[in-house]
């Protein structure tokens, strides 16, 4: 423990101070200089600092989702080169969580690379829901993309905006089938949302970071759903992503006409757009990363190249 560390609730009046913790998180990509005013007034999101002196020395978050059932520890960051400061925020917070809500799991979603591998090895601790791949695509401010509105490379046409009320539908019809959501779990920016604890709670909150578009076959079954949010980052316009489906003409369409609503808000601002695509492991990396070079002009996103896949897990609380 740091002699003379506090650890509290953080203030709106605190975000460049936790700015100034790291500029260079996720490579640039960073969500939380966007997103933590709006993150701190929210009443199921609670975000933590612990301060040396009045100086910010380490952040950490954590939501309130599935009706009440799960919490979920995100944004994690400390200085570079300081020690201790994260330990004794993580012991603070997770103290404070559980008297919150005592008993609720903890849930994460991370990116699966040597920590995260040797971290899981621990099944009885650590219980992992979902594996997905996560792909980095730029498109540049200037860049020609006309080739999305060529209706050779969007045959189908299908993709339609859903509201709440219509995806609630869809969740609850798949739960027989597990066509869309076999593993229970629905991630949407980054954050493991139960489809049997808490819905219609999880259905707000996806609507309120996200649009949701979904394709239907002719017997109106979805065959296909995707989530698109979109923020201000560092190096320009970050979207995020979300296909869920297992057909890949659909899965090309949702690309195609998300990437287009996600262009809107980049070119709006003329800034490149970095198109973070999430998707099933059934579907191939290499094939997507051929696609989406070739055929639609994008670049890889190089600095994460080897960051992609990322897990969703369920991990036991211990008071020890």
């Amino acid at each position: 423990m740091h002699k003379g560390a506090i650890c509290r609730r953080a203030i709106p009046e605190d975000h460049k101070g936790i700015m100034e913790i790291n500029d260079n998180i996720y490579e640039g990509l960073d969500y939380i200089p966007a997103l933590f005013p709006i993150y701190v007034e929210q009443p199921f999101r609670h975000c933590f600092v612990c301060e040396q002196d009045g100086k910010i020395m380490a952040y950490m978050q954590w939501t309130i989702i599935d009706g009440g059932h799960s919490r979920i520890g995100q944004a994690n960051r400390s200085i570079v080169g300081s020690k201790g400061y994260f330990k004794q925020l993580d012991i603070y917070t997770r103290a404070q969580m559980e008297k919150l809500c005592p008993g609720t799991r903890i849930v994460y979603t991370a990116i699966y690379g040597d920590y995260q591998q040797k971290k899981t090895k621990d099944t009885e601790r650590i219980k992992v829901m979902e594996m997905r791949y996560r792909r980095v695509y730029v498109i540049n401010a200037n860049q020609d993309t006309s080739v999305l509105e060529t209706s050779e490379y969007n045959p189908t046409g299908s993709v339609q905006r859903i509201n709440a009320r219509e995806m609630e539908e869809i969740v609850l019809k798949d739960r027989t089938t597990k066509h869309l959501f076999p593993a229970d779990n629905i991630t949407c920016g980054f954050e493991p949302l139960s489809t049997t604890q808490g819905l219609n709670c999880n259905i707000q909150h996806i609507f309120k970071h996200a649009t949701v578009s979904a394709s239907f076959n002719n017997g109106n079954t979805c065959e296909g759903i995707s989530f698109l949010g979109s923020y201000l980052i560092k190096l320009g316009i970050r979207s995020n992503f979300d296909f869920y489906g297992s057909d890949d003409v659909i899965f090309r369409c949702h690309i195609i006409e998300q990437a287009k609503e996600a262009l809107k808000v980049a070119r709006a601002r003329n800034m490149d757009l970095y198109f973070c695509v999430h998707f099933p492991q059934t579907f191939s990396l290499e094939t997507l990363d051929e696609y989406a070079t070739k055929v639609l002009g994008w670049e890889i996103f190089e600095p994460l190249i080897e960051d992609n896949v990322y897990i969703a897990a369920q991990e036991s609380y211990s008071k020890q």
